[in-house]
């Protein structure tokens, strides 16, 4: 897919970035965050399916580790949750007004 002004990544970046995801997401779990881990369970197979995740993450795919990409990509996740502007997201963070538990759809 073609995005404008952002060049396709190739593959190789495009598995280290699932990769990535895969590994911040076992972290988040250890740490007892099972929403984020199974969010970015979820990103990180439809960075390979080339889904939107891909789309919102093309201009990051290079970024080295230390960026914390997974990290800023779930802070965003979590603004637009407390915005009120994505009311089937916000049901799953307790800052919002919801519930920790992962509910339909969770890798648990």
């Amino acid at each position: 897919m073609t995005r404008v002004g952002i060049p396709d990544p190739d593959q190789a970046a495009v598995e280290r970035t699932a990769a990535v995801l895969r590994q911040q997401a076992s972290a988040c779990r250890a740490l007892g965050s099972t929403l984020y881990g199974d969010l970015l369970i979820h990103a990180a197979d439809d960075v390979l399916a080339g889904g939107p995740t891909a789309d919102v993450l093309a201009g990051h795919m290079a970024a080295r580790i230390a960026s914390a990409m997974p990290l800023r990509m779930l802070a965003g996740a979590h603004a637009v949750a407390l915005s009120g502007r994505a009311p089937e997201l916000a049901a799953f963070y307790p800052s919002a007004g919801g519930t920790a538990s992962p509910g339909p759809g969770s890798a648990d």
